[in-house]
């Protein structure tokens, strides 16, 4: 998809056209909702305007609708400082708005998983990009202390760090891994320091909260589904 043909969708599904002046008495909803959708494209990529007003309903007392929250959100949308977009009948994170393609692949990856919906002072952290919960901030913090004593005077082992994050979200193989090592030329002295990191960085990446997953992580997805397969066989 070029920059133009993107440019193109973005205008069809977030015409200037329809920008209206906010009701009355409803700033502050817009407000809210505002930070309901930045926290929820950061930690589902994208999510129906359906759904994230049903989120909404049921963590506020004032209540709203998928009409009304595109009413409320376009003017938002259309500032400088874009954060979010309508597409289809969604809202996509500002990642998509480069290429909607990969918004089309994440809303069918996604499917029927069942959508990871935290209680609303913890929702609003995921505003911040890089808020973590509590167990995938202890897996990575892990593997962080295991670089740090491996490789204690390479100084750019936060970065690699950071680029393994990004592996481990994008489901990436082994090569790419490889590739990072070279990169930030870490090279393990025994067998065991391979195992180990290894390790540490599956479990790392099992404990992470993906887009694919609707915002679970796969440990959490294994154990739903594990219950709900254990549910269906006859005892």
């Amino acid at each position: 998809m070029t920059k133009k043909q993107g440019q193109k969708i973005f205008e069809k599904y977030n015409p200037a056209e329809a920008v209206t002046r906010c009701p009355k008495g409803r700033t502050s909803v817009r407000k809210t909702l505002d930070l309901y959708a930045k926290a929820a494209v950061n930690l589902y990529g994208l999510i129906p305007k359906a759904e994230l007003a049903e989120i909404f309903n049921s963590q506020n007392s004032e209540q709203t609708d998928p009409d009304e929250l595109f009413i409320l959100l376009l003017p938002l949308v259309l500032k400088k400082k874009r954060w979010y977009c309508f597409y289809r009948d969604c809202i996509v994170h500002y990642g998509a708005m480069e290429n909607f393609d990969y918004a089309d692949y994440l809303l069918f990856r996604q499917g029927d998983k069942p959508r990871f919906i935290p209680e609303r002072e913890e929702f609003f952290k995921f505003k911040d990009p890089f808020y973590e919960s509590a167990a995938q901030e202890l897996s990575w913090c892990k593997l962080r202390e295991f670089i740090d004593k491996e490789w204690p005077d390479n100084l750019e082992k936060r970065n690699f760090l950071g680029e393994l994050k990004d592996c481990s979200e994008a489901n990436v193989g082994l090569k790419a891994i490889g590739e990072l090592f070279s990169k930030y030329g870490l090279i393990f002295d025994a067998p065991e320091q391979v195992i180990m990191f290894f390790d540490l960085f599956r479990d790392a990446g099992n404990h992470t909260r993906t887009w694919l997953n609707k915002g679970h992580s796969s440990a959490e997805l294994y154990e739903i589904q594990r219950s709900q397969h254990s549910k269906q066989v006859p005892q």
